[in-house]
């Protein structure tokens, strides 16, 4: 005679679903990703400037 499946422990189920994580955590993890894209789009803007390029190469020549 076989024996039934074992049910699943609560440990194997609740963490590891994302509908359960708090909101704090959704939360940072949302803030995380603006602040990322926002660091992204600033270096971005800052490399249409021809004088910013400029004074960044004669800053990475002048270590070598």
């Amino acid at each position: 005679m076989r024996r039934p499946a074992p049910a699943p422990s609560a440990r194997s189920v609740g963490p590891r679903d994302h509908r359960f994580r708090p909101l704090a955590q959704r939360l940072r993890g949302a803030l995380a990703g603006v602040l990322g894209a926002a660091v992204l789009a600033g270096v971005f803007l800052l490399y249409t400037r021809a004088d910013f390029v400029v004074t960044m190469i004669d800053q990475v020549w002048a270590c070598f």
